[in-house]
């Protein structure tokens, strides 16, 4: 995509955007990963995981999934 745009950051030609993408990006990565960790989980441990297990991790992803929606939402 940096080709496509001829540069050799992202935002490069935006600071005021890419200061808040910088700003936020911690918090998005956390929920990001705990999205992987819950899906791995999920998907190669389901049969050894309890209904409760199961559901917590489900909530896990609604939870991070509406946490980037509403980050995503409020910074653009």
């Amino acid at each position: 995509m940096l080709n496509i745009v001829e540069s050799d950051q992202p935002l490069a030609n935006d600071d005021e955007l890419r200061e808040i993408v910088n700003r936020h990006l911690p918090f998005v990565n956390v929920m990001s990963l705990g999205q992987v960790l819950a899906l791995r989980k999920l998907r190669k441990q389901a049969s050894e995981l309890t209904e409760e297990e199961r559901v917590g991790y489900t909530y896990l992803l609604l939870c991070t999934v509406a946490g980037v929606s509403a980050g995503v939402q409020n910074t653009g």
